[in-house]
């Protein structure tokens, strides 16, 4: 299934349904596609302006449709459904929706005290792997993978989300601008080896 691209006339196909996450760059809603009854994640990025009024450019919400659209169909990586910018300027991405982050579920495991076997963390770890893979061979890095940015769906499969700080491998150095989450980078990048 192609990705739609349009305007608020693709995005008015989905009904919001209840309000999953909330950030500074916008929120995350549980919708339903009107015409096939397909529960998504609908991604609203609010637009803003700068001091001269300009509207704000939202390269990360570029970069994201493009990074799921090079990664589509792997089973591993969220797969989008629909993209489009509001009259209002606001940036909106229809994704599958998937299940609770992996911080989610490992803090409710932790909680019961439960534990994954070692068989469980194997699996775990082949998909997030696999979709990293999947990313690089695509000729991009994820830049910010951490349990926040992993979502778990019905069955306790992996899918990589939030690709909105990936980067082509392509790019020249440095990788070590302050981008991502600090206690989730490689120690490399962390201590600038890859600048020169």
């Amino acid at each position: 299934m192609a990705m739609a691209t349009a305007s608020s006339v693709v995005i008015s196909r989905f009904v919001k349904l209840d309000e999953l996450a909330s950030g500074g760059c916008g929120v995350v809603y549980r919708a339903r596609d009107r015409r096939s009854g397909e529960i998504v994640a609908m991604k609203c990025i609010r637009s803003y302006r700068d001091d001269c009024g300009e509207l704000v450019d939202r390269s990360d919400f570029d970069r994201e449709v493009a990074a799921m659209e090079v990664c589509r169909g792997h089973p591993y990586i969220v797969q989008p459904r629909a993209h489009g910018r509001c009259d209002d300027g606001e940036a909106v991405l229809v994704m599958e929706f998937v299940g609770p982050t992996l911080r989610q579920v490992l803090r409710r495991e932790r909680g019961g005290r439960t534990r994954r076997s070692e068989l469980e963390v194997r699996v775990a770890m082949r998909q997030l792997l696999s979709g990293a893979k999947r990313m690089h061979d695509a000729g991009l890095m994820h830049r910010d993978l951490k349990p926040d940015n992993v979502l778990v769906d019905a069955r306790g499969n992996l899918k990589i989300c939030d690709l909105g700080l990936s980067q082509s491998t392509a790019s020249p150095p440095p990788y070590s601008n302050p981008i991502g989450t600090r206690w989730y980078c490689a120690p490399e990048i962390l201590l600038g080896f890859l600048n020169n």
